[in-house]
């Protein structure tokens, strides 16, 4: 689940943008304990790249953690799923502003434990159970590798839970974790032929880290021997405020792009630390964009993991669980807004600077007495809810809530921004219009010969990545 701050919309005018390749780190010498070499470039590169305030960008690609039968086995079995019409198999649809279909299979993982996909597509669960299980095992090494680069001084970061006898190290966060899979294929088929804005924000994930396999495109499936290739189209903001469009390359097994929870992590790092050691230890979190490629026959399948705080860990401002906070606000999303004047999200380290995002599985399973607006659960109150919107001869719908007081123009939502303006409400739906984010200064250019697609999540954010 995705998100937040900073929502700014991609249009694809022309500009130049400058190319980045991400750090790399070969898994092998991750897995290479008894090779002291090893384990130093481990430490160089991983503190480098995520950990180091001065050189860190927040993003580290990991080499040969997938076989590559095993990848394509998955990616192989999400194409033929897809293509045998998705909403028979368990796949959750939503389409973009622009016309991109994105359609999601998901899962949960608890405390180590993961929860089956839900898919009757023959054969699609299977291929993605070994691509899961890797995700667990790199994932518990390289938070082991990042605690020990944490550890200063035989002392831990040390988070609190809502049990006074227990406290979680950093490896703990894998371990005890509540983790979401998400898989995605995007359709570029019914995508607008005319230049307009695409998938696209940017926006920070929710998680403490965003674990996924970087965006495969596929030109067209009509032929025998399908070839997945990186596809184009990822965008990042460097450290320098730069804006630079990420290089992928087929050696990209693993990419970590830390998320917005890292600032629970840098809380707890400061608590530990003189304010010197804790000036050259810290993480940051990475916005990120992506655009969705143009050609019309172009399907794009991404698989992500979004990492989020263990259930019991202690909010460090709120002092509350997560998991108090997440059921709180699953099952109303007004719950935090009364307390604070803007929006909450589980990421921030900050209550104010929060947006309510409903932590669950992609595409929202909401209860029959509520509605689904802004990837959040709403009740059904007695002003607005199905029943009372027919009786007034109106509908139901997910709508800017500023717009409509302002002037009583009904602007629907989008099914991807983000922002608390957004509420369910009884309106009239003819001259409806949907909501386009305002743009900035921020083009892309797809170059000459270029198609555009991209690597962006988790939400789902509800990931879309």
């Amino acid at each position: 689940m995705r998100f937040s701050f900073g929502i700014v919309a991609l249009s694809l005018a022309k500009s130049t943008w400058a190319s980045w390749s991400p750090p790399r780190l070969d898994y092998r010498n991750v897995i290479a304990t008894d090779d002291s070499n090893a384990q130093i470039i481990v430490r160089e590169i991983l503190t480098s790249s995520l950990l180091e305030a001065r050189t860190s960008q927040g993003v580290l690609s990991l080499t040969h953690v997938f076989p590559e039968e095993v990848k394509k086995g998955m990616l192989q079995a999400m194409m033929e799923c897809y293509d045998r019409e998705p909403s028979d198999y368990g796949s959750k649809s939503i389409v973009y502003p622009d016309g991109t279909k994105r359609s999601t299979w998901s899962a949960g993982v608890s405390k180590s434990v993961r929860s089956s996909v839900t898919s009757s597509c023959e054969g699609l669960a299977e291929k993605m159970e070994p691509i899961r299980a890797l995700v667990d095992e790199a994932m518990a090494n390289l938070a082991d590798e990042m605690g020990q680069a944490l550890n200063q001084g035989g002392q831990d970061v040390v988070f609190s839970t809502d049990s006074e006898s227990d406290e979680y190290g950093f490896q703990d966060l894998v371990e005890e974790g509540e983790q979401l899979d998400h898989f995605h294929v995007y359709d570029a088929s019914l995508a607008s032929a005319h230049d307009v804005t695409k998938t696209l924000e940017w926006h920070t994930d929710f998680g403490w880290a965003l674990a996924f396999l970087p965006g495969q495109l596929i030109a067209s499936k009509e032929h025998e021997n399908v070839e997945f290739t990186p596809s184009k189209g990822f965008y990042i903001k460097l450290s320098d405020g730069s804006e630079e469009q990420v290089s992928f390359s087929s050696e990209d097994d693993l990419v970590i792009l830390l998320g917005d929870g890292v600032n629970h992590i840098n809380q707890a790092l400061q608590t530990r630390d003189s304010d010197s050691e804790h000036d050259r230890l810290r993480l940051r979190s990475v916005p990120h964009a992506f655009a969705m490629s143009e050609n019309e026959s172009a399907l794009r399948f991404w698989y992500g993991r979004m990492m989020l705080f263990p259930s019991n860990v202690l909010h460090p401002t709120l002092n509350q669980s997560f998991g108090t906070i997440r059921k709180s606000m699953n099952s109303d999303p007004n719950y935090y807004t009364n307390l604070v004047d803007t929006g909450y999200a589980l990421g921030c380290s900050r209550p104010e600077d929060l947006s309510p995002r409903l932590l669950a599985e992609d595409g929202t399973n909401c209860d029959e007495d509520q509605f689904n607006c802004w990837h959040s659960c709403f009740n059904h109150t007695e002003e607005v809810s199905p029943t009372v919107c027919e009786g007034r001869q109106l509908e139901m719908a997910c709508v800017d809530t500023v717009t409509l007081e302002a002037d009583g123009s009904v602007v629907l939502w989008d099914g991807a921004t983000h922002g608390k303006q957004f509420a369910p409400e009884c309106v009239d739906m003819e001259g409806a219009t949907v909501y386009t984010p305002p743009t900035e200064a921020v083009t892309v250019d797809a170059g000459e010969g270029e198609d555009l697609a991209g690597n962006e999540t988790v939400v789902d954010h509800e990931g879309e990545d």
